[in-house]
């Protein structure tokens, strides 16, 4: 079971899986899209495709994290902090690309900051 300090990090957790589940249903909705039209949209849908290298197997870690958490596992904070200061670096980065910048840089932070909560002892 879960420890009460590492509440916070679940759910964090599971809002995490739930966006990358909804991103990659965007980008399967993008794909489908692009393999619609003619010519080089076609190699579009292809270079979106290739998005997947990079989603699935995140999507696949951050399941295991939500195991790892309910499980009460000692390394149990080392994925939420190396994803959240990559989540934070690719939101500044997209922030010209998708308006929801400041939503992946908040997951971000928050994921960070719920991992250190759970990490270190409350005395």
């Amino acid at each position: 079971m879960t420890s009460k300090r590492c509440k916070l990090l679940l759910l964090i957790s599971y809002l995490t899986f739930g966006f990358l589940v909804l991103l990659n249903f965007y980008i399967a909705y993008l794909v489908f899209e692009q393999f619609q039209h003619d010519g080089w949209s076609f190699l579009g849908g292809l270079f979106i495709l290739t998005s997947y290298l990079v989603t699935i197997p995140t999507l696949v870690f951050s399941f295991r994290q939500i195991s790892m958490v309910k499980e009460n596992k000692t390394k149990k904070h080392l994925f939420p902090l190396i994803f959240g200061l990559i989540e934070i670096l690719i939101g500044f980065i997209l922030h010209n690309a998708i308006s929801w910048w400041l939503l992946i840089v908040s997951l971000g932070v928050l994921l960070i900051i719920s991992s250190l909560i759970c990490k270190h002892k409350i005395k």
